[in-house]
């Protein structure tokens, strides 16, 4: 492991690390046994010099792919949690506006149960339903992890396969 070294004057002010190019830092041979009395000499400074073992920091990454993060099934489970209580608000005004046009009249109904029976009504209520019994089943298993139910790793994972594989059952 590389070895990160920074110069603080005496107020904690940062004067240079070993990761700058530009940093007096730059120019001392850095090695496993230096010291930080040795390092004020060689650099000439009376500040405090603190040596540290950690690794010099990287660059973030700016792009993330996200075909590339591989989440594990209780990560899926959480984001479908949320998709499926997105997709429910979304949804209400839509099955409002169709409960109340088929207890308007007779051809309201006629109009609702025939639009259920098509191809797209079945889909649409089919996500319906599959959004609403997930968001139960997973607002449960939230729960239960909240009173520490399920918390250690076998049986968190069991639970969140256990909810993706029910609500499209249910």
């Amino acid at each position: 492991m590389k070895r990160h070294l920074e110069i603080r004057d005496g107020y904690g002010q940062e004067i240079g690390d070993s990761t700058s190019k530009k940093s007096p830092l730059s120019r001392v041979k850095i090695s496993p046994a230096l010291t930080a009395e040795q390092l004020q000499q060689a650099l000439n400074i009376s500040g405090h010099v603190r040596l540290s073992a950690k690794p010099a920091l990287r660059r973030r990454t700016v792009f993330l792919d996200l075909r590339k993060i591989r989440l594990p099934v209780a990560g899926v489970m959480s984001i479908m949690h949320r998709i499926s209580g997105v997709l429910m608000v979304l949804l209400l005004p839509v099955f409002f506006y169709l409960l109340d046009r088929s207890l308007a009249d007779e051809a309201g109904f006629l109009a609702t149960k025939t639009l259920f029976a098509s191809d797209l009504g079945r889909v649409v209520l089919f996500f319906a339903l599959w959004g609403l019994m997930h968001h139960l089943l997973a607002g449960v298993r939230y729960l239960l992890i909240d009173l520490e139910l399920g918390v250690d790793k076998p049986r968190y994972q069991q639970s969140a396969w256990a909810v993706l594989f029910a609500a499209p059952i249910l």
